[in-house]
């Protein structure tokens, strides 16, 4: 079966996968899962990931993605786990902002003040918007508010926005505006400069970032240390691969205690992160292969049962 971006797009809904993934974190089993380190290469003049991963009962992946000035490609094939049968080609990039955005829901919904309204958005981007429309999902907005660079793109991205979730998104020009007054922030870019001041982060606000890569760096030291409470989609993968992160360590900024574990460890009780309304939140996320996996499986099944796709004999 190939599934185009319009077909996972039609597939299901942001908010109905991030059900099938918080359900995936509730019984997560690693001894029931295999997952290489992730490749990351400079090639050709873009930057290539190549992410293998096998999950019982869910299949076996490989994502193939790359990132380019102008845009990012690749794709993800799903395998039948025991007879080794290709399922599935799909498009990689709206799976990940599918399964990013799915998963920045959860961070939200568990680690967010109770109460939050105003969410804001740093980014115009693919990453924002699933951001952005699973967040939707978990809390009732009272206003959006969204700054990127360009001044065409945040218009764009608060009109489209505004038309799919029926209220009013606005473009505002300095980020810090968007900073102060946000409840949840949402940070989504490709910047290798902070495009933040911590500062300026209310108390009880929380923030989730997507930003990945070593040289990459949106959220600034300031807004770890002011952090009560960090939390990681992977440890492993946040350590070794996000800038932010491995500066604000570097610098003293991100202390040890204050990261208490994987959102996994949150979902499943293991850990709290918010026990005042006036504490800072940080959901730092980088993406890790098996959660690939688990989408690609939850879209694929729903797919088939949506007749979407095109199916074409590999043999």
């Amino acid at each position: 079966m190939i599934l185009r971006k319009e077909d996972l797009e039609r597939s299901l809904s942001i908010s109905e996968l991030m059900v099938g993934l918080e359900d995936y974190l509730k019984g997560r089993d690693r001894t029931r899962e295999v997952t290489p380190r992730r490749i990351i290469e400079n090639m050709g003049g873009g930057v290539w990931l190549f992410m293998p991963a096998h999950v019982e009962g869910y299949g076996i992946a490989i994502k193939t993605v790359n990132e380019y000035t102008h845009g990012a490609y690749g794709l993800v094939e799903l395998y039948d786990e025991k007879y080794g049968w290709p399922l599935a080609i799909m498009d990689a990039p709206e799976l990940t902002k599918l399964r990013t955005g799915a998963l920045g829901g959860v961070a939200v919904k568990y680690m967010a003040r109770s109460g939050s309204g105003i969410i804001g958005v740093i980014g115009s981007g693919r990453q924002a918007e699933g951001q952005l429309e699973a967040t939707v999902a978990v809390i009732r907005p009272s206003d959006i508010i969204v700054y990127s660079r360009s001044v065409n793109r945040r218009e764009e991205f608060a009109r489209r926005m505004g038309e799919r979730f029926h209220v009013s998104v606005h473009p505002i020009d300095n980020p810090n505006d968007v900073v102060r007054r946000a409840d949840v922030l949402l940070v989504a870019t490709n910047s290798t400069e902070p495009v933040l001041d911590g500062r300026l982060l209310p108390s009880g606000s929380h923030v989730n970032s997507v930003g990945v890569l070593p040289e990459r760096r949106e959220l600034d030291d300031r807004t770890f240390m002011r952090a009560s409470c960090v939390v990681f989609d992977t440890s492993e993968g946040a350590l070794r691969e996000a800038g932010d992160v491995i500066t604000a360590i570097r610098d003293g900024a991100l202390a040890e205690d204050k990261i208490v574990g994987e959102l996994e460890d949150v979902v499943k009780g293991k850990v709290g992160c918010r026990s005042r309304g006036d504490e800072i939140t940080v959901f730092k996320s980088v993406g890790f292969a098996a959660l690939d996996v688990v989408a690609a499986r939850i879209i694929y099944e729903e797919a088939k049962k949506r007749g979407l796709g095109v199916i074409s004999p590999v043999t």
